[in-house]
């Protein structure tokens, strides 16, 4: 059928009744459940690209002899971090959308994917035990000879029958997705789907997630990790340039907490869902800044 299967499955822990209420959580903008996990697993993409930028900049200066003076973040982020917007978000039930032509749900794949690879951070955690944080490493990747876009009279429910999940997909949230990067800007629709429990293979397999133009393993990836990147506070990291310069952009950051999803501040990482961006809200440990030998 000329589908490209960017199948990605993804679950949060306590998320499984929410695919199916419209119970929104408390907060200062209120999202429903699927519309959350949507803006969640975008701004959680952003928030890992950022932190692997810092890393890369800050290592590099610490091998580098020649350390710069001073380094203004903001000025290294421009046009190097992954900028996403999410609009025209609609949820409902699946037979809302069943006989949607899939070309109205989805863009069709073209010649340009932005590759969203994960990227194992190892370091130390605040005892000084080691710890692993995953952050996503991002390009834009040129397709020379993409696939023929669906015909018009492929629906949604041809495509869920043909993968044996027509009685399984319980909701929908259709959105669209605005991305700039590296001076490529793309704005298209995507899709989440969300299932019975089990349904897909790996992590508690209730999400279908169909966007062809972010490559999904880094979206699924993000949207599964919660834990709070202590190994990027290794002393080394942060006795860089760099390293001064983010902990002073993370204390400015123009995201305020009060406006913050509450699921994950216990993490110590504080997602605005409007802003579609996160920053860490915990300190570093005391030994994270020790002169460099």
């Amino acid at each position: 059928m000329g589908i490209k299967n960017v199948i990605c499955v993804a679950g949060l822990i306590g998320v499984a009744a929410n695919f199916v209420s419209h119970t929104a959580f408390a907060s200062p903008k209120s999202y429903s459940p699927q519309e959350r996990l949507v803006r969640l697993a975008y701004a959680k993409l952003s928030f890992y690209q950022k932190l692997y930028l810092f890393k890369k900049w800050a290592l590099k200066e610490f091998r580098s002899r020649d350390l710069p003076i001073q380094v203004n973040l903001a000025e290294r982020y421009e046009g190097e971090r992954v900028r996403v917007q999410i609009s025209d978000v609609r949820v409902g039930d699946i037979q809302e959308v069943l006989e949607t032509p899939m070309i109205d749900l989805v863009t069709p794949v073209s010649n340009w994917e932005l590759d969203a690879d994960v990227v194992e951070s190892k370091g130390v955690d605040d005892n000084r035990n080691p710890a692993t944080a995953f952050l996503i490493d991002s390009r834009w990747s040129f397709r020379p000879n993409p696939p023929p876009p669906w015909p018009r009279s492929l629906t949604l429910r041809d495509v869920l029958a043909a993968k044996g999940k027509l009685d399984k997909c319980l909701r929908y949230a259709r959105y669209r997705v605005d991305v700039r990067f590296q001076g490529k800007h793309r704005n298209y629709k995507a899709l989440f789907l969300f299932m019975k429990p089990g349904t897909m293979p790996g992590f508690d397999g209730r999400i279908w997630i169909i966007d062809n133009v972010i490559n999904m393993m880094g979206l699924l990836e993000s949207l599964h990790t919660t834990q709070w990147p202590r190994s990027l506070w290794n002393r080394w990291y942060l006795n860089t340039p760099t390293g001064r310069a983010f902990r002073e952009a993370e204390m400015s950051s123009p995201i305020k907490e009060e406006n913050c999803d509450p699921e994950l501040l216990t993490d110590g990482i504080c997602c605005d869902l409007e802003l579609l961006d996160c920053k860490l809200v915990l300190p570093p440990p005391a030994n994270a800044f020790r002169p460099r030998d």
